[in-house]
């Protein structure tokens, strides 16, 4: 996961959308995966501080998505500040708008106004869905079971995903 990390830090934009692999071969996050973790650790650091390379914001999203999936089924939360929780609730909204299908593997959220109810940010407009922003996470990423913790007239718009 932490080659994940680092590939998706690294590598501008035009290059990951251009980045598709013959079936069976491994990808630059396999291959950074092999790699020691303190050396995996460096390079995010580096990329993450860096304008030139990469998509920190990205990258950022990713740490925290993959966080709460490692520690939600353990009855832990991940830890992020409100302007972490924010810039990444951000992020995955101009995603799902975007490119929802090939990021996440589902359809965008539209037609629903979505509000976190532990910092402040709201997007879209229609039937409201509310509840905590690692909660609105997981919804934006496709997590399965992610609408059981929502409330709002909007939820009934809302597809079910399966896990992947």
């Amino acid at each position: 996961m932490l080659g994940h990390l680092v590939d998706l830090a690294e590598s501008p934009l035009r290059s990951r959308a251009r980045d598709r692999r013959a079936p069976g071969e491994r990808d630059r996050a396999q291959e950074l995966g092999d790699l020691p973790v303190p050396e995996l650790c460096r390079r995010l650091k580096v990329a993450a501080g860096s304008r030139a390379t990469g998509m920190p914001l990205v990258a950022l999203s990713e740490v925290v998505t993959h966080a709460d999936d490692i520690l939600r089924p353990a009855g832990e939360a991940a830890t992020v500040t409100p302007e972490v929780a924010v810039a990444v609730l951000s992020q995955l909204r101009r995603v799902d708008r975007l490119a929802a299908r090939w990021a996440f593997g589902g359809k965008p959220h539209r037609g629903v106004q979505l509000a976190a109810t532990d910092v402040e940010w709201t997007a879209g407009r229609g039937p409201r869905v509310e509840g905590q922003a690692l909660d609105l996470i997981a919804l934006l990423t496709n997590r399965e079971g992610a609408i059981d913790a929502l409330s709002g007239p909007g939820v009934l718009r809302l597809p079910e995903y399966k896990a992947r």
